[in-house]
């Protein structure tokens, strides 16, 4: 059983835990351990959080820091973060510790600690063999091969991914080799002696990747598959946009982009990994909160909308305004 990660080319390492074994990689292939493994999932989301209808008017179109009260206690803040290590978004992270420093309680959407890595590789791969290309059929796993080969990824490991997750690794942006928000700002707390609280498991988080149907997971890759070269530019869109506080804007960017998809596949994908998180997000948010004094760093396309988090807790009695 090996320990330490596959490297992807220039891309993100992925974490070889210990709850699964791999054959034997190459040397390169193995790298010091990191703490990147959730970014390829968040960029893969933004991609297609951007695929749905955009109303005219949306609740919270703008802004990426809320104030968020109830009652007279302390003020709570909501930032909304790009899971990307960007060095204007270090940046822009920099410009909201005062909003930290002001408050008590650090709230993340998963907490980012070794048994959190682990776990995450586990629901990555198939617990049990099976015959990957039976799943894909012959021509998405030929395909799937293809860019395998292409990231210098070995057939025999990527035949123990899930579709869904093969989707996630074949997405990957590049990386600066840097910190992404939830990283700097959970060390921030760590330093301070600050508490830090979850919003969901690893196993909720991605468990609802798994509850989607084969045909839904193989459909996700397959629209990865097809949209290798336009990543890049959708990355640089959906960067511009978020420095600019553009929540609207984002929820746009690679809405063509899904046109002439299924749309039964993506209204499941839409319900499960989006509408689904952000009310289990917002309801576990609500009781720190009440209580006052907490940072909460979620995933800004989770913010803006009818069921958007923001929403959610302010139909349910809280104040919220934006800040920045």
């Amino acid at each position: 059983m090996l320990s330490g990660t596959l490297s992807i080319r220039n891309k993100t390492a992925w974490p070889i835990g210990q709850s699964f074994t791999l054959p034997l990689l190459p040397g390169k292939l193995i790298m010091k351990q990191n703490r990147l493994w959730f970014r390829p999932l968040f960029f893969l989301l933004s991609l297609w959080l951007t695929a749905f209808s955009v109303a005219a008017e949306i609740p919270f179109a703008s802004g990426l820091l809320f104030r968020v009260q109830s009652g007279d206690t302390a003020a709570n803040y909501i930032f909304g973060t790009m899971h990307t290590d960007d060095h204007r978004v270090r940046k822009l992270v920099s410009r909201m510790t005062w909003a930290f420093n002001a408050s008590a309680t650090l709230a993340v959407e998963v907490e980012l600690d070794e048994l959190t890595r682990v776990a995450a590789v586990s629901q990555m791969v198939s617990p049990v063999a099976r015959d990957l290309r039976e799943i894909l059929g012959d021509r998405l796993y030929d395909r799937a091969l293809t860019e395998a080969n292409r990231l210098g990824l070995p057939q025999v490991t990527m035949n123990q991914y899930k579709p869904w997750a093969l989707a996630v690794l074949f997405s990957l942006p590049p990386t600066e080799g840097g910190q992404i928000p939830e990283q700097i700002l959970s060390e921030m707390a760590l330093r301070q002696g600050k508490p830090v609280i979850g919003l969901e498991t690893v196993e909720e988080q991605l468990g609802a990747f798994d509850s989607l149907p084969t045909a839904d997971q193989n459909a996700m890759l397959k629209h990865a598959l097809n949209n290798l070269d336009q990543s890049p530019m959708v990355y640089r869109e959906l960067l511009k946009s978020y420095l600019a506080g553009d929540l609207k804007g984002l929820l746009r960017i690679s809405r063509d982009n899904f046109g002439t998809e299924d749309q039964g596949w993506i209204g499941r994908f839409q319900e499960a990994i989006i509408y689904g998180r952000n009310r289990r997000m917002a309801s576990r948010l609500m009781g720190p909160l009440r209580k006052g004094g907490v940072f909460a760093a979620v995933g800004a396309l989770h913010l803006p909308g009818e069921q958007g988090v923001l929403n959610t807790l302010r139909s349910r009695g809280f104040r919220v305004e934006v800040v920045y």
